[in-house]
């Protein structure tokens, strides 16, 4: 039985925690969800396009890299975007003027 790509991102995220500090995984990689897997693909799901650029330019290579230890094979790294493109997520300005803190961007 072949695993899901829900099994091989949990065994990666595993791989990620071991290797990051906590505050860059759960800044850029604890919020990303598999969305689907083929034999040579794995699509994850981020929340903006600034998520997908900068993984794409920063941290590439490491993906591939624990996704092809979690599966055993290699496997190259798709991104889409969240059904709200991360609108939901935008920081607002609060009523008496004072700005909120932004969590991340992912």
């Amino acid at each position: 039985m072949q695993a899901s790509a829900e099994q091989i991102w949990s065994s990666a995220q595993g791989h990620l925690r071991a290797m990051l500090s906590p505050d860059i995984y759960n800044l850029w990689f604890a919020p990303l969800r598999p969305v689907s897997m083929d034999a040579q693909n794995v699509t994850l799901e981020v929340a903006n396009d600034f998520c997908e650029v900068w993984l794409k330019d920063n941290y590439l290579s490491l993906l591939q890299d624990v996704l092809g230890v979690a599966s055993g094979r290699p496997l190259r790294v798709k991104f889409t975007t969240g059904a709200n493109n991360g609108a939901a997520a935008a920081p607002t300005e609060p009523a008496n003027g004072r700005s909120r803190p932004v969590i991340g961007p992912c």
